[in-house]
This record gives structure tokens, sequence and C-alpha cells, in this order.
């Protein structure tokens, strides 16, 4: 049985799958206001700090791919995926020199 969610939740969710559907049909300027406006509503949103990593990194802008790196990992210290991150962030840190 599924739980009900509240109205701000659905709008993150629903955000987040039209943000990621618009990253892999390349339409990043898209993704990235969606990306945006769901922080608007949660900006506590560990996945969406990923996906907007995801996307700056895509794009090559190193430095915002990091920062959001950084804040996913913050926000969700116990994601399975930390560690897949952590090497992410740590590839990108010697791509710049850090």
């Amino acid at each position: 049985m599924q739980r009900k969610f509240t109205p701000d939740e659905e709008e993150r969710e629903l955000l987040s799958r039209v943000s990621g559907r618009a990253v892999w049909q390349d339409n990043s300027r898209l993704a990235e206001e969606s990306y945006q406006k769901a922080l608007t509503v949660d900006s506590e949103h560990a996945k969406t700090y990923l996906g907007l990593g995801q996307l700056y990194d895509k794009e090559g802008r190193i430095k915002e791919a990091l920062a959001a790196y950084v804040k996913y990992l913050q926000l969700g210290p116990n994601t399975l995926d930390q560690n897949r991150v952590k090497l992410r962030i740590a590839s990108l840190q010697r791509s710049v020199g850090l």
C-alpha cells in the first residue's frame, strides 16, 4: 500500500519526472528551469540536486556540478549511491586541478 503524497510532494515528484525526461531529450534549458522550480517547492530535496549535478556535469559546467553533488550528499548522507557520487566528485575535482 502506498502512502498519499502532500500537494507539495506531488508537485516536486512531477517536476522531477519532467526534469529527468528533459535531460535525456537534450533539452537542458527546460531541465534546468524545472529543477530550479522544484527547488522553490522544496529546497531540501536531495534528488533534485543530484539531477542538477548530472545536468551540469553533462554540460561541462564542472564547478556547478560539484556544488550540486556536494549539496546532494549533505542532504542525503545515507543514500545508496553516495560512493558513486563521491567518486564522480573526485574525478571532476581532478579534472579541474582541485
